[in-house]
């Protein structure tokens, strides 16, 4: 299958249209039987890493399909074109969806975004596909997790903002959501935030949204309290009412939910969270 592969590279490579049409001319099936393949680099992988918008464009018309490829390292190629902002308007104009594409490990291109830091490209992609803000990754991460871990303050800002600000449909759900998502950990974007000593301006951020769980507690039965590092943060914590682990009282366990004897008006007039929805 490289051979085939090898055949269209040179077109790809160059952006070269006319090159492309020729290739086509005397093997009609190459790109049909390049698409059957399993973790291969398509033409289109190629042009989009090298920044060839019109050849792009062609190719998606010829398949859309080749969109959705991985290659061998696991990428798609809006992934392989995630610092070419002029590449990813492109590619979201022709297709939103392709915001949420999940490479290697669940990395779709926004967590790449936020990975990398650049708000530019995260903008384009928020801004495209809202709904790609609740994709995660195998370990648990979102966008705004990826952004925390790897210290990346503007672009947790931004997604933060993005979603306070947000009015699409059901927006409060939306925010309450993301911001209480816990990772394989179960740490919060708080968690890590305060772990990794991030500015006050960054924890203020956080601990000022009206939906965010302030007591959540980890797989260790840490709260952000127990975590923060910085003594000036962790009396800022203190005065928003974040408390220590040991005093947090923990949700019950869906077993005991159900097992518990509560009756149908009790359990539709209780104030605790059904057994289905995962606790925080």
């Amino acid at each position: 299958m490289s051979n085939l592969v090898d055949i269209v590279r040179p077109a790809a490579e160059e952006g070269n249209i006319d090159l492309l049409y020729s290739v086509l001319k005397n093997n009609p099936s190459i790109l049909a039987d390049i698409d059957s393949e399993q973790l291969v680099e398509t033409p289109l992988h190629i042009a989009a890493s090298k920044g060839h918008i019109p050849f792009v464009i062609e190719i998606m018309n010829w398949k859309p399909s080749f969109a959705l490829k991985l290659n061998p390292e696991g990428l798609s190629p809006i992934h392989l074109a995630i610092q070419n902002k002029r590449m990813m308007l492109w590619f979201v104009d022709m297709n939103k969806e392709l915001v949420r594409v999940k490479g290697k490990g669940g990395l779709t291109p926004l967590h790449l975004a936020s990975q990398i830091g650049d708000v530019d490209i995260l903008a384009v992609l928020i801004r495209a596909c809202p709904d790609s803000l609740q994709d995660v990754t195998v370990w648990g991460e979102t966008a705004l997790h990826i952004a925390a871990k790897n210290n990346n303050y503007d672009a947790l800002h931004l997604l933060v903002s993005f979603l306070r600000n947000y009015a699409g449909k059901n927006a409060a759900s939306l925010e309450k959501k993301i911001l209480n998502w816990k990772d394989e950990d179960d740490n919060t974007i708080l968690h890590i935030s305060v772990q990794n000593n991030h500015p006050k301006k960054t924890i203020l951020l956080l601990i000022r949204s009206p939906v965010i769980y302030l007591n959540a507690k980890n797989l260790k039965d840490k709260t952000t309290l127990d975590m923060a590092i910085s003594e000036e943060i962790k009396k800022l914590l203190s005065r928003s009412g974040v408390k220590p682990g040991s005093e947090v009282i923990n949700s019950r366990t869906q077993a005991e939910r159900i097992s518990s004897p509560i009756t149908v008006i009790g359990f539709c007039s209780s104030t605790e969270s059904p057994w289905w929805i995962t606790s925080i």
